[in-house]
């Protein structure tokens, strides 16, 4: 007994992504901004770190770093207030 269905008819219809990719100039930031914040902070800490809502960003760190150079530069500077002259010496190993 054979199945009628064996081999089904190719179909025009695709599946839809899950998920919007984000521009190029944003994904790049959010690269930038994570891997200097793992460096710094560690993976917990920065992770911990660029998920929280921070009143003085306006939103969570992550998502305004995303969103402009403006906002990643504002990112960068609260990272090194945060551990001080390590986030320099980070910007230079990462080469961001």
């Amino acid at each position: 007994m054979t199945s009628e269905r064996a081999n089904p008819a190719p179909s025009h219809w695709r599946r839809r992504a899950k998920f919007v990719a984000i521009p190029q100039d944003q994904a790049v930031r959010q690269g930038n901004i994570t891997r200097l914040a793992f460096i710094v902070l560690g993976k917990e800490a920065a992770i911990a770190f660029l998920n929280t809502e921070c009143p003085d960003l306006g939103g969570r760190p992550l998502a305004v770093a995303t969103a402009s150079e403006a906002g990643e530069t504002q990112v960068r500077a609260m990272l090194e207030k945060l551990v001080g002259t390590r986030a320099n010496a980070a910007l230079t190993d990462a080469g961001t």
